[in-house]
């Protein structure tokens, strides 16, 4: 992120504060000041589980009826 500035629809598996995990999809950018220095990071971070375990679920289908 640093090298490229920004980051936009990274999927990270995250840990919540009570211990469960999900998958979350990060959009994010480095905030700097007129030299250049990193102030801070601005972004959103998404859950998208539900979304990945669908995705998978489909390509498992297709993988099923390919081998029919």
């Amino acid at each position: 992120m640093l090298q490229d500035g920004a980051v936009n629809n990274e999927e990270i598996i995250f840990k919540r504060r009570n211990g469960t995990v999900f998958c979350g999809s990060v959009t994010a950018v480095v905030v700097k000041d007129d030299h250049g220095k990193v102030l801070h990071y601005d972004g959103i971070i998404e859950d998208v589980t539900e979304l990945r375990q669908a995705k998978e679920e489909a390509e498992k289908r297709r993988e099923e009826i390919a081998h029919m």
